[in-house]
């Protein structure tokens, strides 16, 4: 029997929330990877695991992307040059 998806649980969904909120609470500056996880209070294989679920959810949604720069890290609804790149 093939096993579910981790990305669908509560807990995940949560994860992808807290990530989202602290995302936007950045705007329009990004966040890297080791300032998400001390902002979100989460280990980092949740904040990893919120990143996969938030990525579906926007996706599903018709919500702003998520993005990664190297110079900007982590951001929620970039701008279009951001997105082109």
């Amino acid at each position: 029997m093939p096993r579910a998806s981790r990305r669908r649980g509560d807990a995940v969904r949560r994860h992808a929330d807290t990530v989202r909120f602290v995302l936007f609470e950045a705007r329009p500056a990004g966040l890297e990877f080791p300032q998400l996880v001390r902002a979100s209070d989460l280990t980092p294989s949740q904040v990893r695991s919120g990143l996969a679920a938030l990525k579906d959810q926007a996706a599903e949604k018709g919500w702003p992307p998520l993005t990664w720069a190297r110079a900007t890290g982590y951001q929620l609804g970039a701008e279009r040059d951001v997105l082109e790149a």
